[in-house]
């Protein structure tokens, strides 16, 4: 496989790209232009577009999971979701804490650690300040740890 000329495209355009190939299940190559993104990012200070470029790499790593069963991808999804809460930290982003934790709650799932996904879903509804519908789908994930 031929790799695109990255540098033609700006960071933001490489996290589309990314975005695009992994809601085509094109899960190698989100991961490409993603890796680019994130390098893009950092170089440019933007660590908001860092963090949502680590989600859109951990909801690939995700997909591989579920793809596939193996472990090991559902480990990466959790590094990169620890690396969002990270920086997010780091940087004193307090709008990308709600979905830093968000996503951590969505890994946790995955190794059944419904405890750790609890504490994770609340923590994203207590720094949640998006729109209403959305914060629903964050209260279903909260129930759904509940429940099981």
């Amino acid at each position: 496989m031929k790799l695109p000329d990255f540098s033609k495209y700006s960071s933001k355009q490489l996290h589309g790209l990314g975005s695009d190939a992994r809601e085509n299940d094109k899960h190698l190559e989100a991961l490409q232009y993603l890796d680019h993104a994130i390098v893009g990012y950092q170089k440019e200070g933007d660590y908001k577009g860092l963090i949502d470029a680590l989600k859109d790499r951990t909801l690939t790593w995700k997909h591989y999971y579920l793809l596939t069963n193996d472990n090991v991808y559902a480990i990466l999804a959790r590094k990169d979701a620890e690396s969002m809460l990270a920086i997010a930290e780091e940087k004193n982003l307090q709008d990308k804490l709600s979905t830093s934790h968000f996503r951590l709650g969505e890994v946790a799932m995955l190794f059944e650690d419904f405890d750790s996904a609890i504490t994770d879903y609340k923590k994203a509804l207590q720094y949640y300040d998006g729109p209403l519908s959305e914060k629903g789908d964050f209260r279903y994930h909260l129930g759904e740890a509940v429940y099981r």
